[in-house]
């Protein structure tokens, strides 16, 4: 019912666990903004525990079916975190009849979806598991089957995947500051939009200026601006708005 992390001393990863995949569009956009505020949360605050670097997208296997919506789901989960390697895992693979012709049938629309689709899904593979022991019947028992490949295939995987996961993170910052920032410049631009309207018995720019060398130096600050540089453009602005009050004065 909500995202949870799991790891142990033995795998060399850790993994988040999110909620289901579900029809119905409410449910899918509850569970797209948790995963999105989830990580986001992680890049703000360089929390590696919340950082993706690789995804399993398990499917029961017995459903026999992968359709072009379900793939739209897998990218739109993926949004943020471009390129990140994806398993495909069938889970409860059972029958061998079955595996072959699940594999099949997920190579066959993952092609589909990737023809039709500008940017393409970055599946490296599809792997059938059987997690825990199955009696199909009192005389036939299906033993686990296919984790020992899926963490190999992982493992084979992380120095690409972590490649990706750079960029993806250097690009969610961004939009984080950006977002920041077009909070921080809106907020002035409504102060000021609020001194133009109201008339003052002293020169606008006495209390303009404050406010734009204000949203300069928090910007500054959200892009990681050094200290020289944002000084430079802020006395300039202060130059402008000094010479600004003597002509008006």
């Amino acid at each position: 019912k909500e995202i949870a992390i799991y790891q142990n001393q033995v795998l060399p990863f850790r993994m988040i666990d999110t909620v289901g995949f579900e029809y119905g569009i409410f449910k899918q956009n509850r569970i797209k903004r948790d995963i999105a505020k989830f990580s986001m949360e992680g890049v703000r605050t360089s929390n590696v525990e919340k950082l993706i670097h690789m995804i399993w997208f398990c499917i029961d296997g017995t459903t026999k079916r992968i359709d072009q919506e379900v793939l739209g789901y897998i990218k739109s989960v993926t949004g943020s975190w471009k390129n990140v390697p994806i398993i495909v895992v069938f889970t409860k693979s059972y029958s061998r009849v079955e595996i072959a012709e699940n594999i099949n049938m997920a190579k066959a629309a993952i092609d589909k979806y990737n023809a039709n689709h500008r940017r393409p899904l970055n599946v490296k593979d599809i792997i059938p598991v059987v997690a825990m022991e199955y009696k199909i019947d009192n005389t036939v028992t299906v033993p686990p089957m296919g984790l020992d490949v899926l963490i190999n295939r992982t493992v084979e995987l992380v120095p690409e995947a972590r490649a990706i996961s750079k960029t993806a993170i250097k690009e969610i910052d961004l939009k984080i500051k950006n977002s920041m920032a077009n909070t921080l410049i809106a907020s002035a631009a409504t102060g000021a939009t609020v001194v133009g309207a109201i008339p003052l018995p002293i020169p606008d720019a006495t209390i303009l200026v404050p406010i734009q060398t204000s949203m300069l130096t928090g910007v500054a600050k959200i892009y990681g601006i050094q200290d020289d540089a944002s000084n430079e453009i802020i006395n300039t602005i202060l130059k402008v708005g000094a010479t600004t009050m003597a002509g008006r004065n």
